[in-house]
């Protein structure tokens, strides 16, 4: 499943780059419709997310440590 998701996943955003604009535009500027680029950020969104919710799920972050001042954020006191 892992070279078929590399393959047909992942490779979607340089496919779309490659094939709207990124190569052999010559001399006439291709115009490319507003709504691709909005599909190319959201293809990249969502890669992303995908990514760091895997590397999270292999690396999980410790727990966070006590804070060691006596002063909280619940306090109605001021402070100073």
């Amino acid at each position: 499943m892992r070279a078929g998701f590399a393959d047909q996943v992942l490779k979607t955003l340089p496919f779309l780059r490659n094939k709207l604009t990124g190569h052999g535009q010559g001399a006439d500027i291709v115009e490319v419709p507003a709504v691709y680029g909005e599909l190319a950020l959201q293809l990249a969104a969502t890669l992303h997310n995908f990514l760091i919710s895997k590397h999270l799920e292999r690396n999980p972050l410790p727990p966070p440590k006590p804070a060691d001042n006596s002063m909280s954020y619940l306090d109605d006191d001021i402070p100073f």
